[in-house]
C-alpha cells in the first residue's frame, strides 16, 4: 500500500473524481460481481470521504444522519441508502451500527482500486472515454515543466550575481518540500427530475487533459 492509500486520501483530487466520474461500471476482482456507475455514486462518496476525513483530523468519529447526506447530495434517502449499499460493498463505505447513531468509515478510491476494475465507455474513435494512467502522466508532466520554469530565474540570476566583482550576501531561496451479470442499481421514479444534476465545470476547470 502506497503513502498515498495509507493516507486514505489521495495526492492529488483527480485521482478520486475522475475514476468514479467517468466509470460505466465498476467490478470486484475477487467476486466478479459488477456494478452499472451513476453520478450520484460518485458525489455521495465525495461528500462523505471529505466529511470523515475532517472529523478524523479532529479525532472524532464521523456521525450524520442519514437524510441530512441525502439532503446535501440532492437525492432521496431511498436513492441514498442505494447507493451507500453499492459502496459498502465495493469495499468503499463501512457503517457501524452498534449505537443508535451511526457512525461510518469512509475509504479513499485509490486504497481500494487494487481491488477494483474500472471500465470506461469507448468513443467513436474506439478507444475509452478515460485513460487514468495516461492522465496522471500528462498531470505531473505539467507539474514538471512549472515546477522547472519557477526555479530557472532563480538559476539566471545566481549566474549573473556571480560575475559581479562585488560579492554580496544573498538570502537563501525559499524551495518548496520536496461475463459476468451486471448488477443495475435502477433509480427510483420519486427521484427528483434535477436528482443527478451536477456541476462540473469547477470540479475539472483546473486538471489538464
Amino acid at each position: 500500500m502506497n503513502s498515498r492509500a495509507s493516507q486514505n486520501k489521495p495526492e492529488l483530487w483527480i485521482e478520486e473524481d475522475r475514476l468514479l466520474f467517468f466509470a460505466e461500471t465498476i467490478t470486484i476482482k475477487a467476486t466478479g460481481e459488477c456494478f452499472n456507475i451513476e453520478d450520484k455514486l460518485e458525489k455521495i462518496h465525495t461528500y462523505m470521504l471529505d466529511q470523515y476525513n475532517s472529523y478524523r483530523a479532529d479525532g472524532k468519529n464521523f456521525y450524520e444522519d442519514q437524510r441530512d447526506i441525502a439532503t446535501k447530495c440532492k437525492c432521496t434517502p431511498k436513492t441514498l441508502g442505494k447507493w451507500l449499499k453499492v459502496l459498502q460493498a465495493l469495499g468503499l463505505l463501512i457503517i457501524d451500527e452498534s449505537q443508535k447513531s451511526h457512525s461510518y468509515t469512509v475509504r479513499s478510491v485509490v486504497s481500494q482500486q487494487h481491488n477494483l476494475i474500472f471500465s470506461y465507455p469507448k468513443l467513436l474513435n474506439g478507444k475509452p472515454s478515460y485513460d487514468h494512467e495516461e492522465a496522471l502522466k500528462r498531470l505531473y508532466a505539467s507539474q514538471g515543466r512549472r515546477n522547472v520554469k519557477n526555479h530557472q530565474p532563480k538559476t539566471e540570476e545566481s549566474g549573473k550575481n556571480e560575475q559581479k566583482p562585488v560579492v554580496e550576501s544573498a538570502a537563501p531561496a525559499v524551495g518548496k518540500p520536496d461475463g459476468v451479470p451486471v448488477v443495475d442499481i435502477p433509480v427510483d421514479a420519486d427521484v427528483p427530475a434535477n436528482d443527478d444534476a451536477m456541476n462540473l465545470d469547477e470540479m475539472f476547470n483546473e486538471i489538464p487533459y
